[in-house]
Order: C-alpha cells, then sequence, then structure tokens
C-alpha cells in the first residue's frame, strides 16, 4: 500500500514539474498557437493587449489566463481582450474539456455565432474565473455563453450587453448543469424568450448570482425555464429585479416556467416586488418566494384606479390619484386567489398616442379589469399588435370596455388574434364589444388556442 502511495504521489510530482508555461506573444503570437503547442496541465500565460482571433481549447485540459493570474491585479481583465471579430464564438469548448480546462482575467466580445456568441460549451465542463463576456451576439441562441450537455463552472463572471436572436441573450442552456457564483448577468437582450438565463431540462446552481436590468421580446426577462429548475442558494443570495418584457407582449418579467413543470423555490436578496404577482413570475401558482428586500416596494392588494388623464406617480388607489396606463396597474396591483382585486378603468381610448399605452396587454390571474361602459371605455391597439392576450388565466372578469383596432402577428403555432388571444383560458367577459380587428392567420376578433 505504501509503494502505491509513494508511486501515485510521484507521478504527480513529475506532472507538476512538466507542466509548462507558453508566454504570449512573446512564445507565440496568437492565443491559438498558444493553445495548440501545449499539453494538459500547461499554462498559456497572455500579457496586456487586443488579441482578434477566435480560440478553441481543443479538448486541452489547460489554463489559459492573463496576468491577473499572477498578479490578482482586476484591471487586467479589462486590458486583456480576445475580440471575435464577428467571425464565430471567441471561445469554444467541445471536445469534453473538464473543470482543469480555465479561462481566466479575459475580456471577451465582439463575438458573433448562430450558438453562443461569446463563449460556446458543447459535451464539456470547464471553468470559467474573473471573466468578463460582453457586446456578443448569436443569432439564434445564446448571445453570451452556450451550454449544451454541460456542466461548466462560472466565479465572478459579468455578462453584459449580449444578444440573441431568439434564446438566452446572457446564457443559454440546454441539459446543462452549470454552476454561478458571483455572477452578474445585465443588460442583455434577447428576441424571443431568456433575456438573462434560458434553461432547458436544464439545473443550474445559484449562488450569489445578480440578473438585473435584462429584456426578452416575449417571455422570462430576467429567467426563461422549460422544464428546468434553478437552485437558489439559501446563504449567499441571488438578486433579480428590474427585467422586461419589450411591449408588455409576454410572461413572466422576471421569470417565467412551463406550466407543466414543478415547483420553483426562488430564494432571494432582492426581487423587483415583494410579492410578486403573474406579471413579475409566470404562472405564480408555480413559485414559492423567500424575499429580504425589493426595488419597488410593496404591490397594492386593493382595486386601482387608471385615467387616460392619470400620472402613473400617483397612488392609484382611488378615482382622484389614478394611474395612466393599464400595463403599470397590472406592474403594481397584488391578486391572487384569496385577494382578488379589479382595475377601474375610466372613459376615454386607451392607446399609444393618448396615455401611451402598449399592446398587447398581457393580463395576470385573479385581476378583473372594469371600464366605464363600453360606449366610452375603448382600448384601441391602433393596427400595431392585439389588443389582450390571457395565458392560462382561469379567474379573471372584464367588462364594460370596447377591443378595437388590433392586429394579429406571428405565424402557426405561434401566431395571435387581432382582439384578444385566449391560451389556455377561460376569463369571464361581460358587456365587452370586440370589432374591427383582423388577422392575417386567423382570429381577428378573438383566437382560442
Amino acid at each position: 500500500m505504501k509503494k502505491i502511495i509513494i508511486t501515485i504521489l510521484f507521478s504527480l510530482f513529475v506532472c507538476v514539474l512538466n507542466a509548462t508555461t507558453i508566454n504570449i506573444p512573446t512564445d507565440y503570437s496568437t492565443i491559438q498557437a498558444g493553445i495548440n503547442a501545449a499539453t494538459n496541465g500547461d499554462t498559456v500565460l497572455v500579457q496586456i493587449g487586443t488579441y482578434i482571433e477566435n480560440i478553441n481549447f481543443n479538448g486541452k485540459n489547460i489554463t489559459v489566463a492573463s496576468q491577473y493570474l499572477t498578479t490578482q491585479d482586476t484591471s487586467y481583465i479589462s486590458q486583456t481582450v480576445i475580440d471575435g471579430n464577428s467571425s464565430g464564438s471567441v471561445v469554444t469548448f467541445e471536445s469534453g474539456e473538464d473543470s482543469t480546462a480555465i479561462i481566466i482575467g479575459f475580456t471577451l466580445n465582439n463575438g458573433r455565432s448562430r450558438k453562443g456568441g461569446g463563449i460556446e460549451c458543447s459535451s464539456s465542463s470547464p471553468s470559467l474565473e474573473n471573466v468578463t463576456i460582453t457586446s456578443n451576439s448569436a443569432s439564434w441562441e445564446g448571445g453570451g455563453m452556450y451550454c449544451y450537455s454541460s456542466s461548466p463552472s462560472l466565479e465572478n463572471v459579468t455578462i453584459t450587453g449580449n444578444s440573441a436572436s431568439t434564446y438566452g441573450a446572457g446564457m443559454y442552456c440546454s441539459s446543462s448543469s452549470p454552476s454561478l457564483e458571483n455572477v452578474t448577468i445585465t443588460g442583455n437582450s434577447a428576441g424571443w424568450d431568456g433575456g438573462g438565463i434560458y434553461c432547458e431540462h436544464s439545473f443550474p446552481s445559484l449562488e450569489n448570482v445578480t440578473i438585473t436590468s435584462n429584456n426578452a421580446s416575449y417571455s422570462g426577462g430576467g429567467i426563461y425555464c422549460s422544464s428546468s429548475s434553478p437552485s437558489f442558494n439559501a446563504t449567499n443570495r441571488c438578486n433579480i429585479y428590474s427585467n422586461t418584457i419589450e411591449n408588455m407582449r409576454g410572461f413572466g418579467v422576471d421569470i417565467y416556467t412551463t406550466y407543466n413543470f414543478g415547483i420553483i423555490d426562488v430564494i432571494v436578496d432582492t426581487f423587483t416586488v415583494m410579492t410578486p404577482t403573474d406579471y413579475y413570475a409566470t404562472p405564480i401558482d408555480n413559485f414559492t418566494f423567500d424575499i429580504l428586500n425589493s426595488i419597488n416596494g410593496n404591490m397594492i392588494n386593493s382595486d386601482v384606479y387608471v385615467s387616460v388623464n392619470g400620472d402613473d406617480y400617483n397612488t392609484g388607489t382611488s378615482v382622484d390619484e389614478p394611474f395612466r396606463t393599464i400595463n403599470h396597474a397590472l406592474s403594481m396591483i397584488y391578486s391572487d386567489s384569496a385577494n382578488i382585486n379589479t382595475i377601474h378603468i375610466g372613459p376615454g381610448i386607451y392607446s399609444d398616442y393618448t396615455n401611451g399605452e402598449m399592446f398587447p396587454i398581457n393580463w395576470s390571474n385573479y385581476v378583473n379589469l372594469s371600464g366605464s361602459n363600453q360606449e366610452y371605455t375603448i382600448l384601441d391597439a391602433n393596427n400595431m399588435s392585439g389588443v389582450m392576450e390571457f395565458n392560462h388565466i382561469t379567474h379573471a372578469i372584464i367588462e364594460n370596455i370596447t377591443i378595437t383596432n388590433g392586429q394579429g402577428s406571428g405565424s402557426y403555432p405561434n401566431y395571435t388574434g387581432g382582439g384578444i388571444t385566449f391560451i389556455n383560458s377561460s376569463p369571464s367577459l361581460e358587456n365587452v364589444t370586440i370589432s374591427g380587428n383582423s388577422s392575417e392567420d386567423g382570429g381577428g376578433d378573438l383566437l382560442c388556442k
């Protein structure tokens, strides 16, 4: 037994002695040339500068680092840049690299690829440390980072200002279990879903992760979960706040999960509001929340009032202090099965050209809408989009309004109706006039899916 232990220790010692540091640009002019010359356990140490190239670890478990590695000076992160020149992913891991494949101390920018503009990670589990991933884009998935069948580790990483035409502007995960610690995901924008993170059949672990000011056109401004369940650390809590949905067309401003999946326990230090509703987390019944602080304070657990002459800085709790837009009222009103509240809207035309209303209006469960009467209270989408959408809404009463000038959009199966789109929903409509709406794919006034 002693002989075996001594042999193992000696082998490890020999490996350490044989590890080589390759200096860029002294030994090789490019980072990729240094990687090509390296063997497992080596370090490719990169001096300050901007390196216009797209690198691939090629299955090598090596360290690629800036001078941050040897100095711990964070200024080297912004001064040592790998620029993808819009000609592919900046960094690629696709050959089974493990956690000893490490990239540390860089800014990765200007990558453009179908998937993973900043980093593509397929069937690999590398480590990213003290890295900034910014200003990258994907024509499909993962503007900042793409993960498929991978379990990468991210520590002290910033993912900001990236874009994706479809899913996961900041980070896209499919069949993956990434570990994120001390990570900031901010200012990313997705054409469809998951402005910050998009998860599909994935189980990310989140510790001290801040997801803020991201945007998605349709669902999950902050996080989108499809048959996925992120795990939130209860000690080093995360923050999810101030994410958005473009044109208010979508669902789950801060977090969204598919309806056929289980409960997600959201444990955070700061959320946008203390008591989230469907507006912020969709569907609300699929979440539990443990929130210590909020950005916007408490929701309004009472009826609220809206007028075309109101102000979204008003209290909204009386006819004398009405909000200006229905969408703002939806963002402020609290509702659940025990607290069913109503948004009262006064007479007038609610449109982009009158009070700045944005359409379509995505409705929330357990919230009623009551106009003054259908002749004088009009929701007018100005032929720019559909007027209202209901997605898995089972408890809501809409009454005394007119819905008009809606224009359906999209193609099968994602098309929408011109007036109202119902998706697995059954609200009650009373004294509602729906006219003058249109859609090329059917459902000019009403579409039920």
